[in-house]
């Protein structure tokens, strides 16, 4: 069976893995893996749940059962900590629009708070695994 390069068309792509470059393969453009469920522990427990993140410091809703958690931020940057420290609009770590953070650990999970960064509240969208 011949197998056929998405990028360039080219018949039998070479394997990836250790002394394959990439870049050289996509025209110097890296791949971007990724894998959301390969490194979260247990089935899915709780999912598409919508947090709004306005000027108040917000954390995540409760789920006992989760130890883990993917955010997808969407329509403003926020800024959030992990260590139950109360986030600013300049203080903690920024999450733009689209960006994806995954919390693994029952500490860092509850320990979640975010806070908007500009004038526009922000929503978060988020799935546990537990």
């Amino acid at each position: 069976m011949m197998s056929v390069d998405m990028w360039n068309d080219s018949p039998d792509p070479p394997a990836s893995g250790p002394g394959v470059d990439l870049r050289a393969r996509y025209g110097g453009m890296e791949p971007l893996a990724v894998r959301i469920r390969d490194n979260l522990p247990g089935p899915c427990v709780g999912a598409n749940y919508a947090v709004g993140i306005g000027a108040a410091v917000t954390g995540l809703p409760r789920f006992d059962s989760a130890t883990s958690a993917v955010i997808q931020v969407q329509t403003s940057a926020i800024r959030f900590t992990v260590d139950g420290a109360a986030p600013t609009a300049v203080l903690g770590h920024r999450a733009d629009p689209g960006a994806t953070i995954t919390l693994t650990g029952y500490a860092d999970l509850h320990s979640f708070l975010a806070i908007r960064e500009g004038a526009t509240d922000a929503n978060l969208a988020v799935t546990y695994y537990g």
